[in-house]
């Protein structure tokens, strides 16, 4: 290693940041990986462009020389966790986690910790004892009150804490106070009392709404953009010649509270398949075209790409998520954005497309915590104007693509289970299986905002679930263009 060496890779790689290149970034990465200077907590931040790249082996090696650098610290092990926690490997996860002394912990971090990875794993018990735990060592968490009320139905004493916690509340205006006033929702929601219920979701989403913008006209925008060129011509013309050969990913899409969850646990529950994930691999496709129009792949086609580079790509990072060769779901939330480059480069795989009543689905999203990714669901006006975009597109994709795309709705599926998992299962080429009947049995660790419900069979509970809340979803029936059920307006 010289100085020379390492200053280079490091402007390389700042360059390579500052102008969005993907590859870039990744290569000057690889650099400084393989030199291994000194750089402190600059790994964490190697680490982190990685991970955002998909490129999870390439950042855990990040992180193994910031440690092998600096030592056995928490804040790295944590870090080491937590990215091999996003990226599946949670018993990977588990291990890191124990190599931390239990005289390092803060116990607070420790015991939410513990509690998060038992509710993906689906120990319920677990899960709670730890964040019960967890708040009350530090009751001003909004995170570990939101993570205890998610834990499927709410005990009647931890509906009395999170209650009763509120006093700790009553002025934030950050991320904590947004996670508890969702926490307190759902124990008001509970016990039935809706006005109660629907005063605290409002307050959270009013908060985040301070905290994160988001503009329709440019959703609008970004949805014609999606659209744009695209034809059926076009798609034949652009599509891989892909006969003999079949790809790895089974595609499930919808909006978030759709019930794209219970389609992957079903399908995950055959025993042809291996497991599912919210993967966000396209992200980086798009990143590498430039967009998702067909003006797009046609300029990235121009400057040298290929279809075939970006399924490389594609199942390149699917290895690193998901290694081996069983087929596997991936639940890509709004792939509309993206439909065009995801046909032309697996036009030989099939797309699930769930739809939900509109009130029941936006109600589901309003009331729902997002972290990240969902900057539309905190009005009710913003949700009906989201769902005008989708039904735009799902009008548009599944007229284009019939053959394609299988739009189940999600009434029907859980009315009729098994004619409609027969109908999945035909629509991805497999033959049913009686254990897709009981998906919840399936061993799996869930990280979404679904976690608690696939533990639960098949059931009938979010339909008509918005009825109680009916007075006020006046502002998304104003909004929304679709058609609505006489009966839930």
């Amino acid at each position: 290693m010289t100085t020379e060496q390492t200053a280079a890779a490091k402007a390389d790689f700042i360059a390579a940041l500052q102008r969005h290149d993907r590859a870039a970034v990744n290569e000057a990465a690889m650099r400084l990986i393989s030199i291994r200077p000194p750089l402190g907590k600059t790994w964490k931040s190697i680490a982190t462009a990685l991970e955002r790249n998909g490129e999870h082996d390439a950042a855990l090696e990040a992180l193994q020389v910031w440690r092998s650098q600096a030592g056995n610290l928490p804040e790295i092990v944590l870090e080491m966790a937590g990215l091999q926690a996003r990226a599946g490997r949670h018993d990977a996860a588990k291990r890191t986690i124990n190599d931390i002394s239990q005289d390092s912990w803060n116990p607070a971090g420790r015991a939410y910790l513990d509690g998060t990875v038992a509710t993906n794993s689906g120990e319920r018990d677990k899960a709670r004892e730890s964040l019960r735990k967890a708040a009350m060592l530090d009751p001003q968490s909004g995170q570990t009150w939101i993570a205890l009320a998610m834990i499927g139905k709410i005990e009647p004493a931890d509906g009395d804490l999170i209650i009763a916690a509120e006093r700790h509340f009553a002025t934030r205006e950050d991320i904590e106070g947004v996670a508890y006033y969702y926490a307190l929702g759902r124990v008001h929601h509970q016990r039935e009392a809706y006005a109660e219920a629907f005063k605290a979701f409002d307050e959270g989403a009013r908060i985040m709404r301070g905290l994160e913008a988001y503009d329709p006209d440019v959703r609008r925008e970004q949805s014609r953009a999606s659209m744009a060129g695209w034809t059926r011509a076009a798609v034949e013309k652009h599509s891989l010649d892909m006969r003999g050969t079949q790809g790895r990913p089974l595609f499930v899409t919808g909006l978030p509270r759709s019930g794209t969850t219970l389609t992957e646990q079903i399908l995950v529950s055959h025993s042809a398949t291996g497991d599912g994930a919210e993967l966000g691999l396209f992200r980086m496709v798009q990143q590498d075209v430039g967009g998702s129009s067909l003006h797009d792949l046609e300029a990235y086609i121009e400057r040298g790409g290929s279809v075939a580079k970006l399924r490389e790509t594609y199942n390149n990072l699917l290895a690193q998520r998901m290694p081996g060769d069983l087929p596997v779901i991936d639940k890509s939330l709004l792939a509309s954005g993206y439909m065009g480059l995801l046909t032309v480069m697996f036009p030989e795989r099939p797309v699930f497309w769930l739809r939900r009543d509109p009130q029941d689905n936006a109600w589901s999203d309003f009331s729902t915590f997002f972290l990240k990714g969902s900057e539309w669901s905190w009005s009710l006006e913003w949700i009906g104007d989201f769902f005008n975009q989708e039904d735009e597109l799902h009008a548009f994709w599944s007229d284009l693509l019939p053959d394609r795309i299988l739009t189940v709705p999600y009434a029907e599926l859980v009315n009729d289970p098994e004619q409609w998992i027969r109908r999945i299962d035909e629509h991805a080429g497999l033959p049913f299986e009686e254990p897709q009947l009981s998906p919840h049995l399936s061993e799996r660790v869930v990280s979404t905002a679904s976690a608690s419900q696939v533990r639960d069979p098949i059931n009938k509970a979010g339909l008509n679930s918005s009825a109680p809340y009916s007075r006020w979803m006046e502002p998304f029936r104003q909004a929304y263009r679709g058609k609505l059920e006489p009966s839930a307006a």
